[in-house]
């Protein structure tokens, strides 16, 4: 682990660090640039970088966001008290210091006096309570309220001292404020309504302005060229070397790869397998490995719908699963199998293999004894219920979930899959609604599997969360994390699809890349080779 000898703390945030910096390492190292980087010589200030992704942009807040592309370039317009590197050290970003008590609930941030928000105001100890009295207030921001779980509230100690406090021990709290999910935005923009936010009107810190946004189409961004206090850690401490970075959601995986290898766009996200190899070899680069995540799985929702109230049925949908066969049906290289709930990058895996082999004959005796009889078009009825689940999913993998259906219905469970928009799913997150859905959680945190759940936590599993969150000692957090990862599986909280490797490849003028412990690009970081 690299040292942290910028960082001041007392003996306690020392033994966190050390504990979460374990937790964290993914065996990529940030501390000099990426293969991309190797040879490319001095820095090259200017620059237009396009990225053309897949994905929904339809909100500029990434308080509200979950979906990993988009915040991908939410990162480069907010920046967080701390930075968390590939190696899961920490590093002074908006905080140059913090502090945390013995227990973990009293985390004490010490703030630079040199920040300003892009609408000009200036960071302060208000500033960072704001932030996180809103977080805490809006369901909306269901990420952020994972990590402010027993939430007390911040004091403002002087201008630039804040001192956030839980009532519960909340060791996760560290790697939450690392993310863009809790970036920090202005006083003024904290307050505003969460609909205003999502379409543009808040102010970051980041080494990139929003310059522009179309919903569903485009991002433009500006470097933000006050900019001076990038995270230790990061080579370049200054404003960006690039001048614009352009963002295109296109929906189309075909159009991406050819995008790419049209010279049209320097780093693609998303585009079709048949165009990955033929950029890798026009010199494009890409990551090999995953990020720290939860799998791909269906998610029940605890007491909503026949799965979330029916512990048998729930298993039997995991029975009637082959996930070789699902695999194959996605037809792209960047899904394997799983191995358990959390993929094998996940410093928290436990391998779970055995609990994910098809079992029909044991799922259909679940169901014959939990009184569910086949009925004349082979679908499960009991006392006049038909034993149908709806789930809401992506239609970018409609293939593969329609052959999950067709293996459902060889045990006589009826599957729809519902696509829905990202605005539609957080409505319905947002009103505790779902019963099912297909989703995954990156981060290297065990809080990844909780944070699935929108709140709504399957029984036995509170325990556990504040089990973990309660101690800085790695192994036993790690035992408090295989229960949790245990009880999901083996009372069907979770039915595992895949892991996947979908990572944004890179043209060959692209230097410095960087990211961070979840995979985000820090794109001040990144120059282009000159352009004529």
């Amino acid at each position: 682990m690299p040292h942290l000898s910028r960082l001041k703390k007392s003996a306690a945030a020392t033994t966190i660090v050390a504990a979460l910096a374990l937790a964290g390492c993914s065996g990529e190292s940030t501390a000099s640039p990426t293969p991309g980087a190797s040879g490319a010589g001095e820095p090259v200030e200017g620059g237009d970088l396009t990225i053309v992704s897949l994905g929904e942009m339809t909100c500029v807040d990434p308080w509200q966001t979950v979906i990993r592309v988009a915040l991908q370039w939410h990162r480069q317009v907010v920046d967080s008290l701390i930075y968390e590197d590939r190696e899961g050290a920490f590093h002074p970003w908006l905080a140059e210091s913090y502090e945390v008590n013995d227990d973990a609930t009293q985390f004490t941030f010490t703030l630079r006096d040199d920040v300003t928000f892009s609408d000009g105001s200036a960071l302060d100890a208000e500033t960072v309570k704001a932030n996180l009295d809103a977080l805490d207030a809006d369901p909306r921001y269901t990420i952020a309220q994972g990590f402010l779980s027993s939430y007390a509230g911040t004091e403002v100690v002087d201008e630039h001292t804040a001192v956030v406090s839980f009532d519960e021990p909340n060791a996760p709290f560290l790697y939450g404020v690392s993310t863009p999910n809790m970036g920090i935005i202005s006083t003024a923009s904290a307050a505003l309504d969460a609909g205003a936010r999502c379409q543009g009107d808040a102010s970051g810190s980041g080494p990139f302005v929003l310059d522009g946004f179309r919903s569903g189409e485009q991002a433009v961004l500006a470097r933000n060229d006050d900019y001076a206090w990038a995270p230790e850690g990061l080579e370049n401490k200054g404003p960006a070397y690039l001048d614009t970075i352009t963002v295109n959601q296109v929906a189309d995986q075909t159009v991406i790869g050819q995008t790419g290898l049209a010279g049209d766009a320097q780093i693609v996200h998303g585009a079709a397998d048949p165009f990955v190899p033929q950029l890798e070899q026009a010199g494009w680069q890409r990551f090999n490995e995953p990020d720290p995540a939860s799998v791909s799985s269906f998610i029940f929702y605890p007491g909503n719908g026949i799965a979330g109230s029916d512990e048998a049925v729930r298993q039997a949908f995991n029975l009637a699963l082959d996930r070789e066969e699902l695999v194959a049906a996605t037809a792209s290289a960047i899904y394997s199998e799983p191995s358990g709930v959390l993929n094998t990058a996940h410093p928290y895996f436990v391998d779970q293999s055995d609990l994910l082999e098809q079992d029909v004959d044991a799922a259909n005796e679940l169901l014959d004894d939990d009184g569910w009889e086949v009925g004349s078009d082979g679908i499960r009825t009991r006392d006049g219920e038909r034993l149908s689940i709806e789930a809401i999913g992506n239609a970018a993998i409609g293939d593969a979930l329609a052959v999950a259906a067709q293996q459902l219905e060889e045990v006589g469970i009826e599957l729809t899959i519902r696509p829905v928009t990202f605005t539609e799913e957080a409505a319905l997150r947002a009103e505790g609604r779902l019963q099912v859905r297909v989703n995954q959680q990156t981060g290297a945190e065990p809080t990844v599997l909780p944070l699935l759940f929108d709140g709504n936590l399957p029984e036995g599993m509170e325990d556990l969360v504040a089990a973990q969150a309660s101690t800085v000692d790695v192994e036993t957090r790690r035992e408090a994390a295989a229960e949790m990862e245990s009880l999901l599986l083996e009372d069907g909280w979770l039915a595992p699809l895949w892991q996947s490797v979908n990572q944004p490849v890179y043209a060959p003028e692209v230097h410095g890349v960087v990211r961070d412990v979840g995979g985000l690009f820090m794109l001040g970081q990144v120059w282009l080779d000159p352009q004529d």
